[in-house]
């Protein structure tokens, strides 16, 4: 399974695994939790220690999180890594 080879690498290059499409997906549902949970792209970035630029990045699909920070992401957005990867 693609998203297993992904978590099991844990590694940058493993972020090309996913496609632009399902990026924009991934970045959608973070901003879906982000907002339900009230959580400015501000506060998210720094709770788990990046730009809000980045925050933005990742939201629109341009950027994908490494495992570690999508994992940080989803403790911040208090949900489960799965409910980000929704595929």
């Amino acid at each position: 399974m693609l998203l297993y080879g992904f978590l099991k690498t844990q590694s940058v290059t493993a972020n090309l695994w996913f496609s632009m499409r399902e990026a924009v997906t991934i970045g959608k549902q973070i901003r879906k939790y982000r907002r339900a949970k009230d959580i400015t792209q501000e506060q998210l970035a720094e709770k788990i220690g990046v730009s809000l630029a980045w925050i933005g990045r990742v939201e629109r699909g341009s950027t994908f999180p490494t495992v570690q920070l999508l994992i940080r992401i989803a403790q911040v957005l208090r949900v489960k890594v799965n409910d980000l990867i929704p595929f």
